[in-house]
């Protein structure tokens, strides 16, 4: 199946530097299918599963806190919204 990130192998990687002007960009291979342009059914579901894990609906009144394998889908610490469970930051 197509990579839904690049389409054709590759990716721009745009850099800015602290400091100094303006913005490097730099093609490179794509970090999703390895520069090859297509990602196994498996990639793909697990593609889907990060696009869709983040807050949508951005009405929270305040974000629950779950450490390091407190949650059955995230296992790294983040915290989620309240009101559509959705994940508002990792980290």
């Amino acid at each position: 199946m197509k990579c839904p990130t690049c389409k054709n192998g590759k990716i721009t990687l745009s850099v800015e530097t602290f400091g100094e002007e303006g913005i490097e960009e730099y093609e490179i291979d794509c970090i999703d299918c390895k520069g090859t342009g297509i990602i196994s059914n498996a990639k793909n579901k697990q593609l889907e599963f990060q696009k869709n894990m983040w807050c949508k609906c951005e009405q929270s009144t305040g974000p629950k806190y779950y450490a390091n394998g407190k949650h059955p889908e995230l296992h790294k610490h983040h915290y989620r919204c309240t009101t559509c469970k959705g994940v508002v930051q990792i980290g």
